[in-house]
């Protein structure tokens, strides 16, 4: 597969790394900036788009940029996901992206969904010093008061768009 991950936090390109095998290709891009480029020059060339849904602008505001990408992706044929660390009980957008659900008659899967970070987070934490994630497990204090680190493999099979990916 050919896989586009578009996240501006550190932690989670470098899980995103993770992805990288003789079989799958990974780009990682970390601003709203460098995903337009990607999308615009290949986005048919892509199999799957992951995408955070809140990215900071040039102005420094977070925007839904996430959106945007995952539905240039899906306008081409692309199967989408977005991942955010928002949570549907508490955040009103990440609610209504519930109502995502497209589904491709010709290719019988939907083409883009959501799916919620702390459903697939990576056991690891970020060491900022370092910039590296560092593996432990649920129980590790370490963990306590941590942002979650998005487990794109898992983004991938728990999104139910990439049946060649479950199992």
């Amino acid at each position: 597969m050919k896989i586009l991950v578009i996240d501006d936090a550190r932690r989670n390109c470098l899980s995103a790394e993770l992805l990288r095998t003789e079989t799958d290709k990974v780009t990682i891009v970390s601003s709203i900036e460098d995903a337009r480029f990607a999308l615009s020059i290949d986005v048919g060339g892509y199999d799957a788009v992951l995408t955070d849904l809140f990215m900071p602008g040039a102005n420094g505001l977070e925007m839904p940029a996430g959106l945007v990408f995952a539905l240039k992706a899906v306008s081409n044929g692309v199967r989408a996901v977005v991942c955010t660390d928002a949570d549907h009980h508490s955040d009103e957008l990440c609610s209504l992206l519930d109502l995502l659900r497209i589904e491709s008659y010709e290719k019988k899967w939907r083409l883009v969904t959501k799916v919620e970070a702390r459903s697939v987070a990576l056991l690891a934490v970020f060491d900022a010093e370092r910039d590296q994630l560092e593996f432990c497990e649920w129980d590790d204090p370490r963990m306590e008061g941590q942002p979650y680190i998005k487990d794109w493999r898992q983004v991938l099979r728990y999104s139910g768009l990439f049946p060649e990916k479950e199992g």
